[in-house]
């Protein structure tokens, strides 16, 4: 119980009477009191428009919340978690069809994978861009080499990502630092090409794409 300055009728200021327990006091001129304080109602913490704490009484549904609010506070804190409540089941809803739409088109690109290396469309190509050769992989070669425009067309070969891997390792130490598909144009690679193009044809009589594109002749 805190404690209070309470003043007697003889006007002197009584002093508690330690004897009599909590709430009693005493005056020299022998006047006794029992004073009983009701307990203080929580007040609201949420904020007026003006930013002071409304400080109006709580009302019991707070409770549940966990934090002191009024009547009118604690209704917009309840909109506020309905809100919240909804954007969230927005966005794992979005997230959900995001997936979903990222699963399909994954599943799309590997369906036309495997169908490209069952029909045999699939090639690794050699071509040289300026300094450096480019070893890759594709199943639209004509719309790969619009897109590349080499400066040259040197040769094609039957195949797939495991075989370009394997094309990258065994010649990975000729690879251009930070060039992952790029290579120096070394005799040991250019004769490795040589061969791939004398067992597979020139690149311009199986690719019509591949004649205008080449703008000089092959090693």
């Amino acid at each position: 119980m805190q404690e209070l300055t309470v003043t007697c009728g003889c006007s002197r200021k009584m002093g508690i009477d330690t004897l009599r327990g909590k709430g009693a006091y005493r005056c020299g001129c022998g006047a006794r009191v029992h004073v009983d304080v009701p307990r203080s109602r929580p007040l609201c913490v949420g904020v007026t428009e003006t930013g002071e704490q409304c400080g109006y009484v709580v009302v019991p549904g707070s409770r549940e919340h966990g934090i002191a609010l009024c009547g009118k506070h604690l209704e917009r804190h309840e909109e506020y978690l309905q809100r919240q409540a909804k954007l969230d089941a927005w966005e794992a809803q979005d997230l959900a069809l995001s997936r979903r739409h990222h699963e399909d088109q994954r599943s799309r690109v590997e369906q036309r994978l495997d169908e490209a290396r069952k029909e045999g469309r699939m090639v690794v190509y050699y071509v040289r861009i300026g300094n450096y050769i480019k070893i890759g992989t594709t199943t639209s070669f004509k719309y790969r080499m619009t897109s590349l425009m080499p400066d040259e067309i040197l040769a094609t070969e039957p195949g797939h990502e495991e075989l370009e891997r394997m094309r990258h390792k065994q010649f990975a130490h000729l690879r251009i630092p930070l060039g992952r598909e790029r290579f120096r144009p070394d005799p040991e690679l250019m004769d490795h090409i040589r061969m791939i193009r004398e067992h597979y044809g020139e690149p311009a009589d199986r690719y019509p794409v591949a004649e205008a594109t080449s703008d000089t002749p092959a090693p």
